[in-house]
This record gives structure tokens, sequence and C-alpha cells, in this order.
């Protein structure tokens, strides 16, 4: 096969890859992207699509303002709408904090804040279950009303529409209204909403439960009192408020009540959850409401915990018996750890006193999110940062009360970066589909996650660990290795066989078939082959694509498997395109199979290239640091150089003496000194990874020693390095002694630590930043400005925190 039409398959199979991705994407090891768009996506919300899926809703900031997008995913995770999400709004100003229910038809209807008049006003918009909006575009107007309306709820009137709530400043405080939208997007009740609340001060914060009967239990925090407590009222399906007006008192006991949610009781009332300070710390309490507005357990509220430390941040789903499981985040180990209880349609407690601990593990774990497992359990998902960086967590409590999965929770996602904000919904077995706001890329992106009732991670499909080309070989081959379809761990599963498969074109599809190549077009005839050559026709996007047989290799109940499998061409640095493969996991059934998602790799000829020549180290002053350089290779594959930096001549240079991998024949070692007596060795890497001989450079081989002298005129170097994660190095210079100050300011022009605040003689001075703001936390990634004021000298630069 020529270059050219190696380029050309291989850019017309990354093609289809990005046009089919309901194909191949599914639930992975750390998640599947539920959109990975440029800029950031934040703070997704769930509900279950009843098909075993869910609909994910967020805020998105693709474009200059924040919009709202919206997805669909299959019970594997494969997305069902369009790459990235559906618009639902992307009008003028920000569009924030979405909030979503079920249409009851597969679809949503989501309710959010919107700027596009200059002031917050509340919209909706119903989407359905192919991901095309249902009403007006860019949504339809739920409340414009003068001031300000904010913090919008919503649940479902059981007719395809939905009752919302919101925050409403039209009179001069915060009152509590309410909206009907039936199906097809017309508001049923007073224009702009009817009033709920309207008492003196504040209400904020709404939250809503359906009532089963085309109305709904909004609950609010409210300030009449001058304290913060908990009021709630009905509103029937034609808008009538049922309870007292402006609401009946759920908890009205001394000091504060706040973070309060809600879930409906199935008997037309609703059960309510707070954070609760009226024995002077934080604690939990829980009050359910009847239909008709009779508080049921004790006065101001069950206590739900009040061990020792704080408890706070409740979440909250119906039990499905009247009653509901509740998790918080608690602090009565000195760390915030997880705990959750389940209280009875009666108001007792089920579990153990003061709740069952969900996590305990080291450092913090919180914003917790819980669904009913459908039996009397619950799941519980949470944010976790025992790993250094916050990960999601999950657990499941059984109706005993008693954890069921790993102790302290399966982890659904660890990579790098922070994931936080997890939602939850149920997968309709037992398990749950779990969504968060993810860090990894450095902006924030939506994934999701699933986990069966067993706390077993993802779907059942084999999965490509690594394709690597097979070391010391003359190329021909890579060493294809995955870990097996869930199925093959269990002695008593169906498990029979793995099949491999290669991606080829269409021109060598052809010849194969000339020369009597069988084809199928479906999994389920692979034993109707026979003993010739195997092709397969899948089919996405419109487009054709093709995959051969390699390999067949037995199930034998292991955790990973690996074979060496022919690639078609070698790597070279002329044509480097990666082979694509695939692994199939059978069962003795012919019908049922699981797909691995495609993974690729090259095979290459494993020739290293000569170590560097002429290594040499000259001492820098300004900056001050080691100027390494070296005679550049010939080797037509090179690849680049790494530099490893040790204390002694005879050090091995591994991973963890590596400090560089630089394109360019010299690299700057900042933390060089001559005090420190480093050895340097740097060595030569080709394309495939290969590694030449080291060139040593020792401590006496250094040139350059005498001190310079204060500048002349005071200065602000760029910082390096640049972009930088974790520490970069700011250089500054003083004509005379003064006082300094070196401050990092974000992009707002917000501070966000003074690094230097101190009398600093004249000459050279270099200060570290970790990254970090004033109170020890990790700044988040993004530009940011550091200024030096020296006397009467001052000057600014941009630096980029890139994690």
């Amino acid at each position: 096969m020529s270059n050219v039409k190696r380029r050309m398959f291989i850019i017309s199979f990354c093609s289809i890859l990005a046009a089919a991705p309901p194909l191949w994407a599914y639930w992975v090891t750390d998640g599947a992207a539920i959109c990975v768009a440029a800029q950031n996506q934040q703070f997704p919300e769930m509900i279950s699509d009843g098909a075993g899926g869910a609909i994910f809703a967020w805020h998105d900031y693709r474009s200059a303002n924040g919009d709202i997008y919206i997805q669909r995913v299959s019970s594997s995770g494969a997305p069902l709408w369009t790459a990235n999400g559906v618009p639902l709004c992307t009008a003028s100003g920000h569009q924030t904090f979405p909030n979503i229910v079920s249409d009851g038809a597969g679809g949503a209807v989501v309710a959010w804040v919107d700027m596009r008049s200059g002031t917050n006003d509340i919209y909706a918009q119903r989407v359905n279950a192919s991901g095309i909006p249902q009403w007006t575009s860019n949504g339809v107007a739920v409340c414009t009303a003068t001031g300000s309306q904010e913090f919008a709820a919503i649940a479902s009137d059981g007719a395809g529409g939905a009752i919302i709530a919101w925050s409403d400043y039209r009179l001069g405080n915060w009152d509590i209204y309410a909206q009907r939208v039936n199906a097809s997007g017309v508001a049923q009740w007073t224009y702009d909403g009817v009033v709920l609340c309207s008492a003196s001060s504040s209400q904020a914060y709404p939250m809503v439960a359906s009532d089963g009967s085309g109305g709904a239990v909004v609950g609010w925090e409210d300030n009449r009192s001058g304290a913060s407590d908990i009021y709630a009222q009905r509103v029937n399906a034609s808008g009538a408020a049922l309870w007292t007006s402006n609401g009946v008192a759920v908890c009205t006991a001394t000091g504060t009540q706040n973070y309060a949610v809600i879930a409906s009781d199935g008997a037309g009332g609703a059960i309510a959850a707070w954070t609760d300070y009226r024995g002077g710390g934080a604690d939990i309490y829980a009050q359910r409401m009847n239909a008709s507005g009779t508080a049921q357990w004790t006065s101001n509220g069950l206590a739900v915990c009040t061990a020792a430390g704080t408890q706070m941040r409740p979440a909250i789903d119906a039990d499905g018996a009247g009653g509901a499981v509740v998790a918080w985040e608690d602090f009565r180990s000195g760390n915030i750890d997880t705990y959750a209880q389940r209280v009875n349609a009666l108001g007792f407690v089920q579990w153990a006193t003061q709740g069952v601990a969900v996590c305990t593990a080291a450092s913090t774990q919180h914003y917790p999110a819980i669904i009913s497992d459908g039996v009397g359990g619950a799941v519980v998902a949470w944010s976790d940062s025992r790993g250094g960086n916050y990960d999601i967590y999950a657990q499941r409590v059984n109706a005993s009360g008693a954890v069921q999965w790993t102790a302290n929770g399966v982890v659904l996602c660890s990579v790098v970066g922070d994931q936080g904000y997890p939602c939850i919904v149920p997968d309709g077995m037992g398990g749950a589909i779990v969504g968060w706001s993810d860090g990894r890329c450095g902006d924030s992106d939506v994934y999701g996650q699933s986990v069966d009732i067993s706390g077993r991670v993802g779907v059942l499909a084999p999965e490509i660990r690594s394709v690597r080309d097979v070391p010391g070989d003359q190329g021909g081959k890579v060493y294809l290795s995955w870990r097996a379809a869930r199925a093959d761990l269990f002695m008593e599963s169906a498990m029979s066989h793995y099949s491999v498969w290669r991606a080829i074109s269409a021109a060598y599809a052809a010849a194969a078939i000339d020369d009597g190549a069988s084809v199928i077009e479906s999994l389920s005839g692979l034993d109707a082959a026979g003993g010739k050559k195997v092709l397969r026709i899948d089919q996405a996007g419109g487009l054709a694509y093709y995959w051969e047989l390699v390999e067949t290799i037995d199930a034998a109940f292991m955790e990973t498997y690996g074979k060496p499998v022919a690639t078609l061409f070698d790597s070279t640095a002329a044509c480097t395109e990666h082979h694509y493969f695939q692994v199939v996991a059978h069962t003795i059934d012919p019908r049922v199979f699981w797909k691995s998602a495609p993974d690729s790799g090259r095979s290459v000829d494993n020739l290293a290239p000569c170590a560097p020549l002429r290594l040499a180290g000259e001492q820098s002053h300004a900056p001050a640091g080691l100027n390494l350089t070296w005679r550049r290779n010939t080797e037509s594959d090179l690849g680049g150089y790494r530099v490893y930096r040790g204390f002694k001549e005879n050090f091995t240079p591994s991973e963890e003496y590596l400090i560089a991998s630089p394109c360019d024949t010299a690299y700057f070692d900042g933390k060089w000194r001559w005090s420190e007596g480093y050895y340097y060795m740097v060595s030569a890497v080709d394309v495939h990874g290969n590694e030449s001989g080291f060139a040593l450079l020792r401590p006496d081989d250094v040139t350059g020693g005498e001190t310079p002298r204060s500048p002349e005129a005071s200065y602000l170097a760029q910082n390096y390095p640049n972009p930088f994660n974790p520490l970069t190095r700011v250089e500054y210079g003083l004509a005379a002694p003064a006082r300094v100050r070196l401050r990092i300011y974000d992009a707002a022009g917000r501070l966000v630590r003074s690094l230097v605040e101190a009398e600093r003689p004249a000459g050279r001075h270099v200060e570290l930043w970790d990254g970090r703001d004033a109170s020890g936390r990790l700044a988040a990634s993004g530009i940011y400005f550091y200024r030096l004021d020296a006397g009467s000298f001052s000057q600014t630069r941009k630096t980029v925190l890139a994690r």
C-alpha cells in the first residue's frame, strides 16, 4: 500500500470514527465523555430516560456567553443525540443553572435562569426523545417580570409539562412564585406566575416535588422571622395554593435552617431535609408534610443526625414507601466524610443511629448525591480527594443499612484534574448512572459513568489497554493487550472466546474478497464463515468501513489478555499512521457479544539513535541556572532528547531522574546551583521511543562562575516555565534597595496571592509560585498576571497556569 493510500485510509477511518459516536461510545474506565466541547461545561443535572439511560443538561460556555445544552445517553453510555449536546438555548446574555425533569416520554423539560433581557428571568424548553426541542426556539418565557428572578426549581406535572418555582424580586423583596407550563409550552397559570409566598423579608432557594395530581409541593428558605426557617406550600394543577397563605412552617426552630432539599412522599405531600443550627452546630433534620400541609413527624423536624462536628448539605430521594433516604457531608471525624440515613413514612430512622458511614476515607468526601435503589436501599455518589485531586466514588447501602460494595466506595473516575458536583439517576436495575463536572483536560467538561447493583463499573465489553510495538523485533507486529469482558471474570458465565479485528481500507477489502475472503455483516454470523479469511463490514454515518479477523483466543477466566498481532506496514518517519484494532467478546450464543472501543498502535523497526555528542554546561546568572547544549543528532527518525539529573556519576537515568524531554539541542535548568554537585545525562529518542546511550556532564565540566553585579535598572523578567504546572519561578532585579510587593492576580483583576511584601536589597532575586492561592488552595487553570512594585518601579507580566 502506498504512503498516499495509507494516509487517505487513515483520514477516512478517523472521519468515520468522528461521525459515528453512538457505535463505539460507551461507559469506559474513568467515564464516558458526555460533552467535551471547547471552553467550560459545568454543573450537570440529570434525569433517567426511562429506558436505562440518562438525559444530562448543563451550563455551556463554548460560545462567548453561557448557554444551555442537553444530551441523552443509552444504557451503554452511547450518546443518542448530537455530539457534544443539543443546544436548548443560545440566546444573548447568560443562561445558567439548568434544572431538569422527565417529560414521561423519553424526553425532558429544562428550566434555567436567563439574562437575555439584561436581568435574570426564567425560561424553559422541552426536548423530545429524539433530541428535538419542542417549544419556541431558545425556550419559552416562564417569567419576565420586573426585577430579578433566580434559583429556578422544577418538577413534572405528570402530563408532559412541568411546574417551575423561583425566587422573585419584582416587589423589592425576594418572594416565591411558580408557573405551570403544559406539554405544548403554554403557561397555564397567571402571567409571570402565581405568588406562593410574599411574606416580609426574603424567601429564597425554592425546591419542588410533584404531588402526583398535576400540582406540586414547593419549599423554600424563609427569613420572615429574622432568621432562616423552612416553609412550604402546595399548589394544585390550576395554580391555587392549598395550604395556609404564605406557606406552612416546616421548621421555625431557633438558629438557622438552610440547604433544604425535598422529595415527594408519594401521597400528595413531601419530605424535606435541611441543615439545622438550633443546637449551635450544624445538624441534619427532616420533616414530612402530608397532602393537607400538616407536619407528620416531630414538631420542627426529626433529628436525622446530631453527631459531634458539622453535618451539612443534605441530599434526598424518596424511598418509594412514603419515607426518604438522605445523605450528607459529615465532619464528626475531623475530615469531611459522607453519611446516609433512611427515614420511614412514620418518621423513624431505619439505619444506624446518627447515620451509616458511606465513606470515611482520608481527606474530603463532599457534595453527595443519592437515589433510591428501589428495594429500600440507596446508591450514593460523591466527590472525593483521597487521591490528591477530587475524584468520583459511589457506594450502595442496602435496606438494612449495610454498605454493599468496596469499603469506602468504588471509584468511578480517578483521572488527572478535579471531578466534582456529581449527580445521579437510577439505572432501573438497582444500580445508577452518575454524571459530574470533569477537569481532566484543563477546562470543565461533562462525563458520566454507570455502576451496577453489584458495584461493577461500566458495561460488559472488553477494554483494550494498549497497542504497543513488539520490542527488539524488525517490525511487522504489535502487542495487543486488553482487559477481559466483565462476564469472563465469573466461572459460571457463558463466555466462549475473543476475536481480534484489524481495520482495513476498502481497497484492501476488495482485493481480499477477490482472493476468496468471506464477508459478514454481523458478528452473529462469524461462526458460519468457515476457515476462510473473514472480513466484517460495519456502517456508520452512511459510510461503510471494514475489519479483518486476525486472531481468535479462547476465554480463560483471566483479568487480562495479550497477543502479538500482525500489522500491514511499519511506521517510519515518512509514514507514521496507526493501525486500528477492536476486540470482541463472544458467548456460546452467537447473538450475544460485546465489542470494545477501537484503539490504535504502530509497529516499528527497533533501532535506537546514537548518543548525543559534545554535551556542555555553562552557568547562567540572569536567569540563574545552567544552560545545557549538545550537538544535533542526524537520524531521520529522531523524535527528541531526554535530560536526566542525578547526584552521582553512575546514577541510573530512569523516570525518577528525568527532568525534561526537549526537541531541540539545549535545555535550561533553573534548579542548578554550584553547591548541589549535579550530574547530567542526555539521550536521544527516536519517533518509536527507542532511546540511545547517554552523554554525561560532571560538575567539574561546568563552565562560568563570575558573580554578576546588581542590575543598572530594575526589571521584572518573564516567569519560567510558562505555561507552568505546578511551579514557576519569577525573577526580578533591583537597581537599589527597595520595599518590594510582588502579587498574583487572576484575569478579572482579583488578588490571588502575595508572594513578597518585604524589603529587598539591590540585586537579582527569584520567587517561586506553586499555583496556589492565599488560602493554600490550588488555583484554577487559566491566565494570571503578576505585578512587581518596588519603590517607583512597577511592571506587570502575564503567565498561564495549565493543570
